[in-house]
């Protein structure tokens, strides 16, 4: 995977999970849809239909670029890098913002 392709990833991921206002109403819908479903089965459901996770991987872009990268790569070297690197620069555009 090249250099440009793997910034690219994460900045896909950081724009979905967090920085890319458009879709955010919809996201956090589908969140809370997700949400009231946990709630509503209890937290007993059978493994394979884990919400939580799902939950997750949408709002966290640490999670969600690790798994893309390991999906794209097969490489759990390059996803681990990724994922650091997805929350280095979420980290860093956080406290920017604040700062603003």
């Amino acid at each position: 995977m090249e250099l440009v392709q793997f910034i690219g990833v994460i900045a896909v991921v950081l724009l979905f999970t967090k920085h890319f206002q458009p879709i955010q109403p919809t996201k956090d819908r589908l969140v809370g849809w997700l949400i009231d479903k946990i709630v509503w089965l209890g937290m007993k459901w059978s493994p394979l239909l884990n919400l939580t996770q799902v939950v997750k991987l949408l709002t966290c872009p640490k999670c969600l670029s690790f798994w893309t990268l390991l999906y794209l790569t097969h490489s759990i070297f390059i996803a681990a890098t990724g994922a650091i690197v997805a929350m280095v620069v979420d980290n860093i555009l956080v406290k920017t913002q604040i700062n603003d």
